[in-house]
């Protein structure tokens, strides 16, 4: 029974569609028919023009659309020549639908370019021949702009993308052509072109308001007016309708009852004739029949696929509603690392004996056997007071006895060596302690870490991103204007202004969409990734708006004796707002030297990305290299910028003075003694401030800084170029070599880092 059930619901879904297709080419047929009717003097350009758009588009049968054309054109004339003409344009335009998929680019357009030229061959040569020497070129730059306009509407129903503004002027334009061929077809004296202007405009007010439909009627009403040449078929149509899309919320035959309404109030105003008022309301009334009886089920399918932002929003608040999720989750993580710090801060290590509570054991381990111990008085002072001394001292010396365990106990030793084993005992216990005190501490400032960075993650997955439509349809319109569409575009305001468009792949390449956004906000923009939909054929390209400032790095180095260096410099994006620049200078030279920089800058590196802060980047590694490298040590600088806000942070650690370079003269920054590794816990020099356009800040190795004395260096920086930082950085590097005698006593190197704003 399932089986049979299933069976029948595939059959409905295949009849459905093909009654799709059915209603799609006999709306094409008809379309084709009254575009064959328009006539510019001796040249019908508007049903070829269309034949074009459709053979360089997708989403038609070709052959099929060529097949209905050539049918129009024998319905529309009965001379040989123009249907000859229609011939070889379908002709033209099926080749060309054939070619299409193997042409891309320059070649596609030069496609389009010959197949016009064949499509209107026939035509400018039957208009010349007939005389019509201006209107047969004249008719083909119709053509021409007719299947642009028309080419401009199929790619963009062919992308599933909300129509903007320009193409519903084009909408405009292909229905007031449609139109005007309408309102030269009658059928007992019933002029079609008031029914299809009532099919028009109640369908656009379905599918984007009353203001559509209003607009459908004045294009449908001017395609009328130019048919047939009086202005009183503009001014029917549009009074009628407007009335008829006053009540398009009712029941659409009410609508049309509406419409013919208005039809009597026009016409008996202005004296018409009884038959032609007649044949007009059932004109009005047989196109509010039509429109009636369309299927509501193919208009909201219609609406939601094409004309509606409901996908798009139920898409956004599914997409909100995880990041949610994702954050509760991420939250959820940092509320545990900071309950784990809680309880590893609370806790301790066990309780070290008290030298009474020790003088209690002795006394019963020692004084118990002895056979003096019912008559023996003062014992437990004696012997706390020995605890005492041994804890304080460390140990329990003769001389230490007080006078009573001296004298009068002849378990002396036994006590002193009792004692012993306690002081040793307590020495290790507070050692113990001390170290699980110390570790207790380093794990809680990194869980404090962690749980700071998850909770700033949380945040920011969970902070509500501000859209902004009227961006999106500016962007939209001029992705549209310049033939490139898009299914949906989204803009999004928050910590970083960013934005994302869904289009056909390779509509365009990411770089090129990047540069209109920056030409439309104003502001440069850079492609963050490009990945492919999960709907077949169309791809994301998201976009950030690149920070008011940005940064150069240059770097200029020497090892010693040529040999492997031991500093290692570095310079990386932190996302997309922030970089950090770091010279890490492992001492002595050589492989070894550079192997113990290099760790130090790749986890540098890789703590910073993570979100971390600078001094607890500096503890962490510090930590780690002060076990792992034994006596391997190396001396840092890193800064840190923020693009965004101007925050700038220095942190220097047993690394020589650096300097920051302005217009207005050259700083020395000095730092730390100690370098990094040295000591388990140092306390690293860090600076911050805000830097202004054209900072440069310079770092050294010291085998750059021991060349020079005093402000030798200062000068030689505040000298060089403000704008070429490997200018600066080379200099700096030819000036210590030649100090050096061109033999470096040590790797030498110069890193130069300048911000300067955008353009």
């Amino acid at each position: 029974m399932a089986t049979k059930t299933a069976e029948t619901g595939l059959v409905a879904e295949r009849n459905y569609l093909w009654l799709k297709k059915a209603v799609k080419y006999a709306l094409l047929g008809a379309a084709l028919a009254c575009a064959w009717r328009v006539t510019i003097g001796d040249s019908r350009p508007f049903a070829t023009g269309a034949l074009l758009a459709l053979a360089l588009s997708e989403g038609f049968c070709v052959p099929l659309a060529a097949t209905l054309y050539i049918i129009s054109s024998f319905a529309a004339t009965t001379e040989l020549l123009p249907c000859i003409s229609s011939i070889i344009a379908a002709v033209a335009c099926v080749a060309a639908s054939a070619l299409r998929k193997k042409c891309k680019g320059k070649r596609l357009v030069a496609l389009a370019a010959v197949t016009f030229a064949a499509a209107e061959s026939g035509f400018l040569w039957w208009g010349i021949a007939a005389g019509s020497r201006l209107y047969a070129p004249l008719g083909a730059m119709f053509s021409l702009c007719f299947a642009l306009v028309v080419f401009r509407a199929l790619g963009v129903a062919n992308a599933s993308a909300r129509p903007t503004d320009a193409d519903l002027a084009g909408t405009g334009i292909i229905l007031c052509a449609l139109s005007a061929g309408a309102f030269t077809i009658e059928a007992f004296g019933v002029n079609f072109g008031y029914a299809l202007a009532v099919i028009a405009a109640g369908t656009a007010a379905f599918l984007l308001g009353k203001g559509a439909g209003l607009f459908a009627a004045v294009a449908a009403g001017l395609g009328g007016a130019l048919a047939t040449g009086s202005i009183a078929v503009f001014a029917l149509t549009t009074f009628a309708l407007a009335i008829y899309l006053v009540f398009s919320d009712a029941a659409r035959l009410l609508s049309a009852i509406a419409a013919v309404t208005a039809v009597v109030l026009f016409e008996l105003y202005f004296y018409v004739g009884t038959d032609e008022l007649l044949l007009d309301m059932a004109a009005f009334f047989i196109g509010g029949a039509l429109y009636a009886a369309i299927p509501k089920r193919a208009l909201r399918e219609l609406k939601n696929s094409r004309f509606s932002s409901v996908t798009g929003l139920a898409y956004r608040y599914v997409t909100e509603r995880k990041n949610a999720y994702f954050a509760a989750r991420v939250r959820g993580l940092a509320e545990i690392f900071s309950d784990m710090r809680r309880a590893l801060t609370a806790g301790g290590a066990g309780r070290t004996p008290g030298a009474d509570e020790v003088a209690v054991e002795i006394e019963n381990a020692v004084c118990a056997r002895c056979d003096r111990h019912e008559t023996c008085e003062g014992k437990t002072a004696a012997l706390t007071e020995l605890c005492e001394i041994a804890g304080r001292n460390g140990r329990a010396a003769a001389l230490d006895v007080p006078y009573f365990v001296e004298n009068d106990c002849p378990k002396t030793a036994a006590f002193l060596s009792m004692t012993a084993e306690y002081a040793a005992a307590s020495r290790e216990r507070r050692a113990e302690s001390t170290a699980d005190r110390e570790r207790r501490e380093a794990m809680g400032e990194q869980l404090r870490c962690v749980t700071s960075v998850l909770s700033e993650a949380a945040d920011e997955i969970a902070a509500e991103s501000g859209r902004d439509e009227a961006s999106e349809r500016a962007l939209k319109t001029e992705l549209g204007e310049r033939g490139i569409a898009v299914a949906d575009v989204v803009v999004t305001h928050g910590a970083e202004n960013a934005v994302a468009a869904f289009m056909r792949s390779g509509a365009a390449s990411p770089d090129e969409i990047a540069a209109i956004t920056g030409r439309v906000f104003g502001s440069a923009f850079a492609v963050k990734r490009t990945e492919k939909c999960a709907y077949p054929g169309y791809s994301m390209v998201e976009m950030r708006e690149k920070p008011p400032f940005d940064a150069v790095f240059a770097v200029a180095g020497s090892s010693k004796n040529r040999a492997a260096t031991g500093d290692t410099h570095s310079f990386v994006r932190l996302g997309q707002n922030r970089f950090m620049a770091a010279l890490c200078d492992g001492m002595g030279s050589g492989r070894e030297a550079g192997r113990i920089s290099e760790t130090a800058v790749e986890l540098v590196e890789s703590f910073f990305r993570a979100g971390y802060p600078g001094e607890f980047v500096i503890d962490e590694v510090n930590r780690f290299l002060s076990v792992s490298t034994g006596e391997g040590f190396a001396a840092f600088d890193v800064m840190v910028c923020d693009l965004s806000t101007r925050e700038r942070t220095i942190i220097k650690l047993g690394s020589p003075t650096s300097y920051i370079k302005t217009p207005s003269g050259t700083t020395a920054v000095d730092g730390s003694a100690l370098p990094l590794g040295a000591l388990g816990e140092i306390a690293p020099f860090v600076r911050t401030d805000e830097f202004a356009s054209g900072d440069i800040v310079v770092f050294a190795s010291d085998g750059v800084t021991d060349l020079f004395t005093g402000d030798e260096l200062r000068n030689l920086i505040n000298n060089a170029s403000c704008d070429n930082v490997e200018t600066l950085a080379s200099e700096v590097m030819n000036e210590a070599k030649r100090r050096s005698g061109g033999v470096g006593r040590d790797d030498m190197t110069v890193t130069a880092v300048r911000v300067f704003e955008r353009k």
